[in-house]
């Protein structure tokens, strides 16, 4: 920071206070001022009130909270704002009959031949189907277009009439990276659209300009609700960019974002040009958007098996241990994966890969092993995107190639989506489900990532923190554990949500703690994390946020 701090006055100083910083240097604080956005000062009481002027303003916390705002690094900010807004949303623990039931009242209140999408629907669902699926979706709305996204946003359920709409019959071919449900006997279309293959919809099903705006805005209230002051869009192509880049300067984001701009993805035909993603990057950076990150695929997800796993899916129809082949389903070959993430990192864009499966993860890491052998270790910490399953003999490799474990979707206990993960995986491996705590002793690098609005009914992170330092779920709808012995401790955890989160982001010097020249980001509760139970974690009211010394937030309990 420029200015000398004696000879300033403070704009607003909050005194008597409990002030986590997550500052290494001076961990807790009573008392916090701010300048021209800025923190200014940080420590006592008595020291701090000594620098006011007449002008500045004093709030007294009484012995409320203090810390700095949190950071998801994997959430899809515009699709779970759209999903609140304008899609059929019905929770991840409905049932079929709740599903269709919605789907029917919406297309009450639509007119005819018009298109709804929403969801989720969970794969397991399909096995149980008497009926070629799209029949059910035809009972529910048989007048409408209606394309459904299942929990994890990897595959679709179409109605007769949307897969008509969209082309698709017994003679359409697989396209490249996805695959069409059919009817076993006839071959005809059975309405479920497999990875990539969701795009032969997906082009049909477009928000506008006015309806992105309106995500952006509805997102950015959401977000600071729940103490966000950043996070990681987990892909965006061109008209999420446009959005986010248009609020920032009309001055309505109020959120640090990065943007990892889609390369290959479940939403595009093929790969991006990377010329068109440096296009991007210079077009829609902005002072709250950075743009130089990038996201790739390297498989699917456990319930659809599609995720790349070393050991092979538990037996079932069409699905032969024998046959496993692990490198089938990687979406990229892994020499072609490296020669791209050379050529990112020598662009200076930093890459996140998606990779459920621990054989996508290894392919990741030797991806970045070969960059390092290549170009020389940068700056850029590129990110395993989910590491929900990573081989105990490649946690070091995090630390050794200066990656980061992005830990997401917050299946880390008990949840609507574990029974999924059982079915095809077995009881032992859904077990062995995000390894935080030996990823950590590995050395590894984390942060958190909610994964909104696939596979989490809520971008909410104190609910994810809980069951980060429990393995259970924190409200009891779900018992037993998942990995417990791979619980870690509050003091362990927080860093994952603020200071790692801020560094993966490029801006580990402007946020992410509560120190001298850093921005003001910072959120108020009511009483102290340290001596709650998870269960009440997960249960905090954020009472303010603030994001460069502005107020973004104030819930009704209002403010002292």
């Amino acid at each position: 920071m420029s200015h000398h701090t004696e000879s300033i006055f403070p704009d607003e100083i909050w005194i008597n206070g409990h002030i986590l910083t997550l500052d290494s240097t001076q961990p807790h604080a009573e008392a916090i001022s701010i300048f021209k956005g800025q923190v200014l000062k940080v420590g006592a009481t008595s020291d701090l009130i000594k620098t006011a002027s007449s002008q500045s303003i004093v709030h007294d916390l009484k012995g409320q909270f203090l810390m700095p705002g949190l950071i998801d690094t994997h959430a899809h900010g515009i699709w779970g704002a759209l999903r609140d807004m304008f899609e059929v949303y019905v929770g991840l623990s409905s049932s079929l009959e709740n599903l269709m039931s919605a789907v029917t009242e919406r297309a009450s209140q639509v007119p005819e031949n018009e298109w709804l999408s929403g969801g989720p629907w969970h794969m397991s669902w399909i096995d149980d189907i008497q009926r070629p699926p799209r029949e059910i979706l035809d009972m529910a709305a048989p007048r409408h277009l209606v394309a459904l996204k299942d929990v994890t946003y990897h595959t679709a359920w179409l109605n007769t009439a949307a897969l008509k709409a969209c082309g698709i019959d017994k003679h359409t071919p697989d396209p490249e990276g996805g695959r069409i449900g059919r009817d076993k006997l006839t071959g005809e279309p059975n309405g479920i659209l497999y990875e990539k293959a969701q795009n032969l919809g997906r082009r049909f099903i477009v928000p506008s300009s006015l309806q992105l705006a309106h995500a952006v805005k509805h997102m950015s209230h959401y977000f600071h609700s729940l103490g966000l002051t950043g996070f990681k869009e987990a892909m965006a192509s061109e008209p999420e960019l446009q959005a986010y880049y248009s609020a920032d300067q009309l001055g309505t984001l109020d959120l640090h974002v990065a943007t990892h701009m889609a390369l290959n993805s479940l939403t595009s035909e093929g790969m991006t040009p990377i010329d068109q993603l440096l296009i991007w990057r210079d077009r829609f950076k902005s002072d709250h958007v950075h743009t130089s990150f990038v996201k790739l695929f390297l498989d699917g997800v456990a319930p659809s098996l599609t995720a790349s796993f070393l050991e092979p899916y538990l037996p079932m129809p069409g699905c032969a241990p024998s046959a496993h082949n692990p490198d089938q389903l990687l979406a990229i070959p892994p020499d072609k994966l490296a020669e791209i993430v050379t050529e990112l990192d020598n662009l200076g864009l930093t890459v996140k890969m998606h990779a459920v499966g621990d054989r996508a993860a290894r392919a990741g890491l030797d991806a970045v092993q070969a960059t390092r052998a290549s170009n020389g270790h940068s700056d850029l910490r590129h990110e395993i995107g989910h590491t929900a399953f990573v081989h105990h003999t490649d946690h070091p490799r995090f630390k050794a190639l200066g990656m980061v474990a992005d830990m997401s979707p917050r299946l880390w206990f008990p949840n609507p989506v574990t029974p999924g993960q059982v079915k095809v995986l077995g009881p032992v491996r859904t077990q062995r489900c995000h390894q935080i705590k030996s990823l950590m002793l590995a050395g590894a690098e984390l942060t958190y990532g909610s994964d909104w609005p696939a596979a989490a009914a809520d971008a909410n992170p104190w609910v994810g923190l809980a069951g980060m330092i429990s393995r259970r779920n924190p409200f009891g709808l779900f018992p037993g554990f998942v990995g417990e012995a791979e619980a870690i401790s509050l003091e362990q955890a927080l860093p994952l949500f603020t200071t790692q989160a801020a560094r993966s982001m490029g801006l580990e010097h402007v946020t992410g703690c509560l120190k001298a020249g850093f921005s003001a980001d910072f959120i108020r509760l009511a009483k102290p994390l340290q001596g709650q139970t998870p269960e009440e974690i997960a249960k905090t009211k954020v009472l303010e946020t603030y994001f460069e010394g502005r107020r973004v937030y104030a819930s009704d309990a209002g403010h002292p």
